[in-house]
């Protein structure tokens, strides 16, 4: 049993994708794919802040995270870019030590890339059946784009810097987690530049791998999809969050996608931007069920089952 107990999110400066076009080196045809057929709008990014900076931010933006701290017994880093520091540097371990964390078992997962931070959840609440009953573990997720080679994935995304803390518990909460299943299938060549035999193999794997763990996932809730009131696909493509929603039979007012035009693809932190935004806009009730989707490149499939 794993629930999310707190979200805090950071967004920082959202910046016109045609302003950042130069940058990213796209053409006039590149810049108005990524707009229309992908739907991204603005990007979310601070040339002046640290990835510590924007983890530190999100985490600001708990609840009463002061009154919590003690209890934090983990501290998870999902992420996809392995290493964004020279060694000896961590802003990870710097991050702790900031955050007053210093006896919480801390490690970054990586090997499912943008689907770890649902791998994140699912770890937690193994590791937290292990502690005391009000032990919570603290995911943080999101990184720092640094140069354009994490900046854009060619033909798959366009990489904003916002960033999520999720403090994960246990025991029953108001989001818990009540179903997951991931499949990873290999794919050569791929990386964060994928190469045309990476990305047509991709493209070809793609609907029918996240059905299948859709599929996996809501079996392992009970449910069907009948049942689903709300769809959250990670932000990469408006138009594939809404056709693999219509897949499913939902109606597209349960399929939510608007962060994608507002903060472009963040990692691993998506799925949990999206949640707090529902969440603050009231499109949740009690009781409500919830699906989340996030593919990691490589590829990793990834579904989760929530209960609001």
């Amino acid at each position: 049993m794993t629930s999310i107990v707190d979200i805090g999110v950071h967004i920082p400066a959202q910046i016109s994708l045609d302003d950042r076009q130069e940058s990213l080196g796209l053409s006039d045809i590149e810049l108005r794919r990524y707009k229309r057929g992908f739907g991204f709008d603005r990007v979310c990014f601070d040339a002046g802040a640290s990835e510590a900076d924007l983890l530190h931010r999100a985490v600001d933006d708990l609840d009463h995270f002061a009154l919590a701290a003690e209890r934090v017994k983990f501290v998870i880093r999902p992420r996809t870019i392995r290493s964004t520091s020279p060694y000896p540097r961590n802003p990870l371990l710097d991050l702790r030590r900031q955050l007053g964390l210093m006896e919480a078992q801390t490690f970054s997962i990586t090997d499912q890339a943008c689907a770890s931070g649902l791998l994140a959840m699912e770890l937690a609440g193994d590791l937290l059946e292990q502690c005391e009953d009000d032990a919570l573990a603290l995911i943080l997720a999101g990184e720092k784009t640094y140069g354009a080679s994490s900046q854009l994935i060619p033909s798959v995304a366009v990489l904003g810097e916002a960033t999520a803390a999720v403090l994960v518990s246990a025991r029953p909460e108001r989001n818990q987690m009540i179903g997951y299943a991931a499949d990873t299938i290999a794919v050569p060549g791929s990386g964060l530049t994928m190469t045309d035999e990476a990305l047509s193999m991709f493209g070809e794997i793609y609907s029918a791998s996240l059905l299948r763990v859709i599929d996996a996932a809501l079996e392992a809730a009970g449910l069907s999809v009948q049942d689903l009131d709300l769809y959250l696909p990670h932000n990469v493509s408006k138009i594939v969050g809404i056709r693999m929603g219509r897949t499913l039979g939902l109606q597209s007012e349960q399929i939510h996608t608007a962060n994608i035009a507002e903060t472009a693809h963040c990692f691993s932190a998506d799925s949990f931007i999206n949640l707090k935004s529902v969440m603050t806009e009231g499109a949740l009730g009690i009781g409500d069920f919830f699906l989340v989707t996030s593919v990691g490149i490589g590829a990793t499939f990834a579904a989760a089952v929530f209960k609001h």
